[in-house]
């Protein structure tokens, strides 16, 4: 118990710091663009950083790293407690692992 509540608060603390970098980030170029375009940035921004990278990018990577569950069974595992997909996406965690120090590497 005591180590997932240090886990969600360093995952908080986490998103809190890349929120701030962001949003500093997007004002700085924001304020160079003409408000059609500032528009533009900010809805597909959105769209690119809720949808797809915090949605679409995590379940294509459990999909592919766990290819016996079908794509549908990954979308219903999101969803799920079903134990016997944790520890068929647990048993995955080197590839979970390297692909997330791949993403990781490459946005640096």
């Amino acid at each position: 118990m005591f180590s997932s509540l240090i886990i969600i608060l360093g995952l908080i603390v986490f998103e809190t710091v890349n929120s701030i970098d962001n949003a500093i980030v997007n004002a700085y170029v924001l304020k160079t663009m003409s408000e059609k375009w500032q528009k533009i940035f900010l809805f597909w921004g959105i769209i690119t950083a809720v949808f797809i990278m915090r949605g679409l990018l995590p379940l294509l990577v459990v999909w592919l790293s766990v290819p016996e569950l079908g794509f549908m069974g990954a979308v219903k595992a999101m969803f799920s407690l079903d134990l016997t997909v944790a520890q068929l996406i647990k048993s995955r965690k080197s590839i979970l692992l390297l692909v997330a120090m791949f993403f990781y590497n490459v946005w640096l």
